[in-house]
């Protein structure tokens, strides 16, 4: 089946990546600060699709030497929507566009930008946003879009368990590198992605009894063109997705994880 691609990933920038038009902040590679959370970091949906209803649940490691652990955690939940011609990057107004955590929780407009997409952002006031939590049922997306007939819609059954990364955080290009989870996050897809710089690298892979989808193998030739840093960013995206008929329109349901973590790309 012919798929089309709907930019995803943890903050604004990343939940959006251009499909909100949201300008990507471009770092020189020459220079030994973060890597970019922007690298468009996209997940692959049917062409059928009219609509497409995107809960994040982002967790942040950042590194801390001699922390217990190695490092401190951040969860906050954000959330994306387009509906229309999503193969032809033409989205349409949907009118007032909302999700809540939990069928009795409190529920968060989401924003429609000036090319028709729908965003949450995470205020000062919330932080932490609709306060989406990784395997856990009491914090499954419920959506409403009333110009769609969308009410109390839930999607899935929830959002997949809490990606453990086991691999190195040192990656060294010219080894190649194996991105590794330490466990099943109990996930229909993962998207592996490995940035540093204004460059990334991305891996797909579906859970398949035949496969084991915990890792994805970047080769040195895929590793070449990032520059070299000690504050690159990997990232491992487990998630779900579900599509459902509503007055003859396909409208997919999406809750994904995003863990990020600080690492040394030599």
């Amino acid at each position: 089946m012919k798929r089309i691609l709907i930019p995803c990933s943890l903050s604004l920038c990343i939940a959006l990546g251009t499909l909100t038009g949201c300008k990507k902040d471009v770092l020189d590679p020459d220079e030994d600060t973060p890597a970019t959370t922007d690298p468009l970091k996209t997940l692959g949906m049917p062409s059928d699709a009219d609509g497409a209803l995107i809960a994040i649940c982002t967790i942040t490691k950042q590194s801390v030497p001699g922390m217990p652990g190695g490092g401190v955690e951040v969860e906050t939940g954000t959330a994306v929507a387009v509906f229309g011609d999503l193969a032809g990057g033409n989205f349409s107004d949907a009118g007032s566009v909302s999700v809540a955590a939990g069928q009795s929780g409190s529920s968060f407009s989401l924003e429609k930008q000036d090319n028709n997409a729908y965003v949450y952002k995470p205020s000062t006031s919330n932080p932490q946003g609709p306060g989406f939590k990784t395997a856990n049922t009491g914090t499954i997306p419920f959506w409403k879009v009333p110009t769609r007939n969308i009410s109390d819609e839930a999607g899935t059954a929830g959002f997949p368990e809490k990606p453990v990364i086991s691999s190195s955080t040192t990656i060294k290009r010219s080894s190649g590198y194996t991105f590794t989870l330490s466990a099943d996050p109990q996930a229909d897809k993962i998207l592996y992605v490995i940035a540093s710089g204004n460059k990334y690298v991305t891996k797909t892979m579906v859970a398949d009894p035949n496969t084991d989808y915990r890792s994805a193998v970047f080769s040195a030739s895929e590793l070449g063109d990032l520059p070299a840093s000690e504050q690159a960013l990997m990232q491992a995206v487990p998630y779900n997705e579900i599509k459902k008929v509503i007055d003859n329109k396909n409208y997919y349901f999406i809750n994904e994880v995003v863990l990020t973590q600080t690492v040394t790309v030599e």
